[in-house]
């Protein structure tokens, strides 16, 4: 049984809690849009400039060919995540893996910023790394999100589909701003560091408000199964009292007609008598 002060609370309270989950939905909404931004921008940054990167860092020995090379390990990194997390969806799906993946990324990127690859297979390795790390992350989100609250498909897709386009058109276009203003390739893995941290700590943030929302919602479906409840004993307790009152107006209609029978009778055996 609830008590009939929180009944009391439930019933008062309906509206703020609606508000409150309106506000927290948006809330995680435009959370999930900065990090679907932020991982795609790192994303399209990677698997775009990698070829300015090498020529940048190996001037003696310029080739596109070598910039190819490594971009294809970059996305043969990207490719084989996102295989295996095809396969492991439970694995794809959990956020303590994606903070950890993005915490891993994040270091791989500072360490090959601080310390720039010395030959183009050091170089290769990295980026390989870097494409395992990162590439589980969008999809992994989105799976996530829809596993957890009922959002329409093709509204969220639409949306984080955009955040992402916008993302890969604004990060490697303020990597490249670096790289030139700089002179130093290594400004690529700088941004995406940043990127990457940043995104951390909006994934922090975004697990919270989804976890409040799911809570806002098991609130509302206990304040929904408390108000039927208590409507349902009122029922209850209502529908005696009309069948006592509906037998008591029955019983005095029978005393009435069993009176009026006497009457009658006795009107008869005086007629008879005379």
């Amino acid at each position: 049984m609830v008590p009939d002060l929180h009944i009391a609370k439930l019933r008062t309270g309906p509206e703020k809690n609606d508000v409150a989950e309106e506000s927290a939905i948006c809330y995680w909404r435009w959370l999930a849009r900065v990090f679907f931004l932020l991982v795609g921008g790192v994303e399209m940054s990677m698997g775009a400039l990698l070829t300015l990167y090498i020529l940048g860092m190996f001037p003696k020995q310029p080739s596109q060919l070598d910039g190819a090379l490594i971009t294809s390990a970059f996305w043969a990194g990207v490719l084989l995540a996102r295989l295996l997390c095809t396969f492991s969806l439970r694995l794809g799906t959990s956020p303590r893996l994606m903070q950890l993946l993005l915490l891993a990324a994040c270091a791989v990127c500072a360490f090959s910023f601080f310390y720039p690859p010395v030959n183009q297979q050091a170089a290769s390795l990295q980026v390989l790394l870097i494409g395992i790390l990162i590439s589980a992350l969008a999809p992994g989100v989105l799976c996530w999100l829809d596993a957890q609250l009922t959002v329409s498909r093709l509204s969220s897709t639409v949306l984080y589909g955009a955040s992402l386009s916008v993302g890969r058109a604004v990060v490697p276009y303020t990597s490249v701003l670096l790289m030139s203003k700089y002179s130093s390739p290594s400004y690529l893995f700088l941004v995406c560091c940043i990127n990457l941290g940043i995104a951390f700590v909006v994934h922090l943030l975004l697990t919270r408000a989804v976890r409040t929302v799911a809570r806002l919602n098991a609130i509302s479906e206990l304040s929904d199964t408390v108000m039927a409840n208590s409507s349902s004993g009122k029922a209850r307790t209502q529908i005696p009292a009309q069948k006592e009152n509906r037998n008591g107006k029955y019983m005095a209609l029978v005393e009435s007609d069993v009176e009026m029978d006497t009457l009658v009778d006795a009107d008869e055996q005086g007629e008879d008598e005379l």
